[in-house]
């Protein structure tokens, strides 16, 4: 069964797979972030295509995986989108951007480890066969 649909380069820090079972099609995004050292300006549209991108993809699952370049802490007002078991104290500017993204997405895992797998909250109730 060939699944690839679609594979993408939407530009050269984002990139999309899209795969099609028998029943529903996953769309895998894949992320280079800038580093803090870039400006602010190339950061800003990084997120908006990243935004841009999770609108417009078609697919019953949307991942975003890759490199953020990106510290999440231990921010308690940010439990429920990166739950509690995270290695940095405090999140720098680049994690802050990410939480705010997956927060304005309604993304997080059904574990609430968003950074891990960085999904849609009903994946747990797609069944692969």
């Amino acid at each position: 069964m060939h699944m690839v649909k679609d594979l993408r380069d939407i530009s050269p820090r984002i990139s999309t797979l899209t795969l099609r079972t028998r029943d529903f099609q996953i769309v895998l995004i894949n992320v280079h972030a800038p580093t803090e050292e870039i400006d602010d300006e190339e950061k800003e549209e990084f997120y908006s295509t990243l935004k841009d991108v999770t609108h417009t993809v078609v697919g019953n699952v949307k991942i975003v995986q890759g490199d953020f370049n990106a510290k999440i802490g231990k921010e308690a007002l940010y439990r429920a989108v990166i739950g509690t078991h995270r290695l940095h104290e405090t999140s720098n500017d680049k994690g802050m951007k990410l939480i705010h993204f997956a927060e304005g997405k309604g993304l997080c895992s059904h574990a609430r480890r968003f950074i891990s797998t960085l999904g849609y909250p009903l994946m747990e109730n797609i069944r692969i066969r």
